[in-house]
């Protein structure tokens, strides 16, 4: 495992939390618009939750975000977090 991962790829979900402030809409809009509950929505935008192909289709013709980028960069983003070595201590907690 390696140990020099400082920080994770930007999770798909902080762009489209960028882009629903840019567009002005609220979150209820924007997930009505995107197919997802707000619950979900908020989830994926705080990185909780990763982004479905699904999601992704409707965010690139929603905000025009390239639907296969988001899809990259959340593939990215969960082989980086496979690959990061866990504190003992962390590893029981969350059963790693």
């Amino acid at each position: 495992m390696e140990k020099n991962i400082k920080a994770l790829p930007t999770h798909p979900g902080e762009l489209i939390a960028d882009e629903i402030e840019f567009a002005g809409i609220t979150m209820k809009d924007a997930a009505e618009k995107l197919g997802v509950s707000v619950s979900d929505l908020e989830a994926l935008t705080k990185g909780e939750i990763p982004i479905t192909e699904q999601v992704a289709q409707k965010a690139d013709a929603l905000f025009n975000l390239e639907s296969a980028m988001l899809l990259r960069l959340q593939t990215d983003r969960d082989e980086m977090a496979e690959k990061i070595e866990y504190p003992e201590h962390i590893r029981q907690l969350v059963d790693l």
